[in-house]
């Protein structure tokens, strides 16, 4: 057999003896504090939009011109997408004439009317002042102091502005009547200016609410 030698060996053993102990450990000292745990996570998901809409038009068209790029954020009624339409502007703008027209006739048909009641007012004074002096010559006649025929010029006079007021109160009515057949064509053109300018909307397509435009699947033409 051969026999084996045991050695044992202490590390930071200096000089033996019972009194020997351990160095004193090293420690980090910090106060204690609150501080922000920010926890971070990965995930894959989908953004759904609170309101989604795929837009179309009314009526049929050729798209002329696209006002917005995918991405773009668009404000409730901003127009994205015009349509042609020729026909709708030259309708609008015949409509438009329209009312130029008749508010021009109005205003002629307004001044007829002043010039009308100016001709009966004068009209009305010069029959007070006829019938007025025909009376006081039928009571000089009847005193035998004026003649027959100037009672008769006066009844003459009395006839004659008689008749012109009756004029002047047709011609009032007459004027009367255009400017109210005025009003009404005024009325009409207005009428059809709204319709042809609803057409025209109608080849317009107008974000619903405020947003971000997603994908485009149109191009001019």
């Amino acid at each position: 057999m051969i026999a084996g030698v045991l050695a044992l060996s202490l590390s930071g053993c200096g000089g033996g003896g019972a009194g020997w102990q351990m160095p004193p450990p090293v420690v980090d000292v910090a106060d204690a504090a609150r501080q922000p745990w920010v926890v971070e996570y990965q995930a894959s998901g989908t953004l759904e939009a609170n309101n989604k809409v795929d837009l179309n038009t009314e009526v049929a068209g050729t798209v002329s011109r696209i006002q917005v790029r995918e991405g773009d954020a668009v404000g409730r009624g901003q127009v994205l997408i015009r349509l042609k339409a020729d026909k709708q502007e030259a309708q609008l703008q015949e409509s438009a004439a329209g009312i130029a027209a008749s508010m021009g006739n109005i205003q002629q048909q307004k001044a007829d009317i002043r010039q009308a009641q100016a001709r009966r007012d004068s009209a009305a004074s010069k029959l007070k002042l006829a019938k007025s002096e025909l009376e006081r010559y039928e009571r000089l006649y009847a005193d035998e102091f004026v003649s027959q025929l100037e009672v008769e010029q006066k009844r003459s006079g009395f006839e004659t502005a008689s008749a012109d007021y009756r004029e002047s109160m047709q011609a009032l009515s007459a004027a009367r009547a255009s400017f109210s057949q005025a009003s009404s064509s005024l009325a009409q053109a207005q009428s059809s200016y709204r319709y042809n300018m609803a057409l025209a909307d109608e080849s317009l397509i107008r974000a619903p609410f405020n947003g971000i435009i997603g994908q485009k699947y149109v191009d001019i033409g």
